[in-house]
């Protein structure tokens, strides 16, 4: 067999793994930059009531529902919004009251929670332009806000 039959299986092979590796996924989560463990939690007892839960950062190595998150457009709404995998009704929204990351209904706050775009990396407020940070030094239960100087840059974990 020539060199270049045996070349085309093989480029057809590397090219198939490369667009199977590009498909989306449905469960993500996210971590701050180089916090390994760290994910991206809603914070209170799990199968509670979203609304108005705050949103920090848990050490776990396995991700739940409440490290659950997409990013992505939802029918009825304009532009793109970090929605809860389980509820795609709820979205990451900032707090009137300091700013803190929360998970609210995208029926009544809609604007609050519009990002700019669709990065998964730098998550940016649509309205307010303030990034989604979390509260240096990262450990349990630390915080997550819109706005600061914390670590701004995600990372999405499958």
């Amino acid at each position: 067999m020539s060199t270049m039959k045996k070349r085309i299986p093989m480029f057809l092979l590397a090219l198939a793994m490369m667009v199977a590796m590009a498909l989306p996924t449905f469960a993500a989560s996210y971590r701050p930059n180089a916090q390994f463990g760290y994910l991206l939690n809603i914070n209170g007892s799990t199968g509670s009531a979203y609304q108005g839960r705050a949103l920090n950062l848990m050490k776990t190595d396995t991700m739940g529902r409440d490290q659950n998150f997409i990013i992505g457009t939802r029918k009825g709404y304009t532009g793109y919004y970090m929605m809860v995998t389980a509820n795609v009704n709820y979205a990451v929204n900032r707090s009137d009251n300091g700013g803190r990351a929360i998970i609210w209904p995208l029926s009544t706050g809609s604007a609050d929670s519009r990002l700019a775009d669709n990065s998964e990396s730098v998550i940016r407020l649509y309205t307010s332009r303030e990034l989604l940070t979390a509260r240096e030094p990262v450990g349990d239960w630390s915080t997550v806000y819109f706005g600061g100087s914390g670590i701004s840059v995600w990372v999405r974990v499958h």
